[in-house]
């Protein structure tokens, strides 16, 4: 598993370093947008998957057709609950997620246009438990994920994406994170 993950970062930064010198030689051509986006929050906690639903708001400004820059803030609107070994049962919210994102994307002459996230993820959780009670703790971690971007007007788009941000440690405990999402941005 470890091998696989370390050829996927590799693939990742074959495909995002080309991406980048490429849309750096363009001129600049700034198109702001703004949008909501709407997420499932995958939670790994040793095993134990409880899921988080998230909303979010999204800033952004494409700086050309290859690169744009991206900033995210979000809260839970849906919280995750499993039970534990000790039968103790917790609660897992998320206070709050801010993120903030190179956006490198492939042109493609279609409506659809590929795209990668390289950035970083700030997130505060609160996690519930009958047996130990309140239990806070943040994340903050590089994050990265590849989407696509669907053009369904002149001014509108929507996104389909995948962000991997990382790992925590809380207690001897290892947690991961990562995230399925859909939005909808109007760009002016």
């Amino acid at each position: 598993m470890l091998k696989m993950k370390g050829l996927m970062h590799i693939g990742v930064c074959a495909i995002a370093l080309p991406m980048v010198a490429h849309a750096a030689s363009f001129k600049l051509d700034p198109h702001p947008y703004v949008g909501v986006n709407v997420s499932r929050q995958h939670v790994n906690i040793d095993g134990v998957k409880p899921n988080i639903g998230i909303a979010s708001l999204q800033v952004g400004v494409n700086l050309n057709s290859y690169l744009a820059l991206e900033a995210r803030a979000g809260h839970s609107f849906k919280n995750g609950s499993f039970t534990e070994d000790d039968a103790s049962v917790d609660h897992f919210k998320m206070n709050h997620q801010y993120a903030a994102y190179l956006k490198m994307m492939l042109p493609t002459g279609y409506r659809v246009k590929p795209y990668l996230l390289a950035g970083y993820s700030w997130s505060r959780f609160d996690e519930k438990n009958s047996a130990d009670g309140d239990v806070p703790f943040g994340q903050n971690h590089f994050a990265w994920g590849l989407g696509a971007q669907i053009k369904a007007s002149t001014h509108t788009f929507v996104t389909v994406e995948y962000i991997d941000q990382g790992k925590a440690t809380v207690e001897n405990t290892n947690i991961k994170f990562n995230q399925i999402g859909l939005s909808a941005n109007y760009l002016f």
